[in-house]
């Protein structure tokens, strides 16, 4: 960070303060996507099911992680993510 070797992974950083570099090549701060949507009745709010139900992340099709805000039951109709 900043010309510096650091290894503590708690470090804090800041991507506009600081220039974060890996072996020589710097890293630019990712653009934060926020997502809200309205979950359908029956779909659960996680990555995958052990019951084969349907869950948000395949309906949003995401090209990358997206994280959910809380956990909502499968009766739940709204999802921040």
């Amino acid at each position: 960070m900043n010309g510096r070797f650091w290894r503590d992974p708690e470090a804090p950083v800041s991507g506009k303060k600081n220039e974060i570099a890996v072996d020589g090549k710097v890293i630019e701060p990712v653009e934060k996507l926020y997502l809200m949507m309205n979950k359908p009745r029956g779909a659960v709010t996680t990555a995958s099911d052990e019951k084969g139900r349907e869950t948000v992340y395949a309906m949003l099709n995401a090209g990358s992680w997206v994280s959910p805000v809380g956990r909502l039951d499968k009766a739940a109709r709204v999802c921040c993510c």
